[in-house]
């Protein structure tokens, strides 16, 4: 787990602070993500993963926890510059994991939110018929 440039080493949990990583250059934040099977990290961190050299594509799954809270361009912002989805590259695949329901984006613009940028990338997804229950057993397809 690389740490936001905001948050300081003494806010993680003791228990934690051994998958942490805090303070990296460029080319350390490079090296250490590389380096790693699994990569933790914030929407906005994982944005600036193209800055430091990670190459489009070479994550294949990139899955967005608490997708409910992310504004639609903050998410397609991060698989456009990390993620192939296209054929020759194995089709990426792009998880969205948490509760459209709870907690949604922090848009201060009163523009964005006149253009709709106050409902997360997920709810908007949700809102579609083919992720909707079932009108005789309410079910999920």
């Amino acid at each position: 787990r690389i740490l936001a440039f905001s948050r300081s080493m003494d806010a993680v949990p003791m228990e934690l602070r051994p998958y942490c990583k805090a303070e990296l250059s460029e080319l350390e934040q490079k090296e250490e993500i590389e380096s790693a099977r699994i990569v933790v990290s914030t929407v906005n961190l994982a944005a600036r993963f193209s800055f430091i050299g990670i190459q489009k594509g070479y994550f294949d799954v990139l899955c967005v926890d608490e997708a409910g809270h992310s504004t639609e361009p903050e998410v397609i912002a991060v698989a456009a510059n990390l993620m192939d989805f296209d054929e020759k590259s194995g089709f990426g695949q792009l998880i969205l994991a948490g509760d459209p329901k709870q907690l949604g984006p922090i848009v201060p613009s009163e523009v964005c939110v006149k253009f709709g940028m106050a409902m997360s990338y997920m709810e908007r997804l949700t809102l579609r018929g083919v992720y909707g229950r079932s009108s005789t057993d309410h079910q999920y397809p």
